[in-house]
């Protein structure tokens, strides 16, 4: 095997390697969503079961575990665009 056989059996792994990476991240993002889906539906469960006097305090737990899902959702999505963009410069590289 030469040089430039190793070099591109190198490249290859690396490539094989981000795109592991970016679908390990995609399932992690679906894996929060459905985390998330589900503590908001016992949420509003909740609301519908409980007292008057709860009812501001889980009000309140469902939108701050409405904005840490969105701030977590927009945290995959910017590591996958970046993964992305290096799995595309690899693949304009490669050709």
């Amino acid at each position: 095997m030469t040089e430039n056989d190793k070099a591109t059996q190198q490249y290859l792994e690396l490539y094989k390697l981000a795109v592991e990476m970016a679908d390990r991240v995609s399932a992690r993002r679906a894996t929060a969503n459905a985390f998330f889906l589900t503590v908001n539906t016992a949420l509003l469960a909740f609301v519908s079961s409980g007292s008057l006097n709860l009812l501001w305090l889980v009000a309140l737990a469902g939108i701050a575990l409405s904005e840490t899902w969105a701030i977590l959702l927009k945290s995959y999505r910017d590591l996958n665009a970046a993964k992305f963009s290096v799995i595309t410069e690899m693949e304009k590289t490669s050709t």
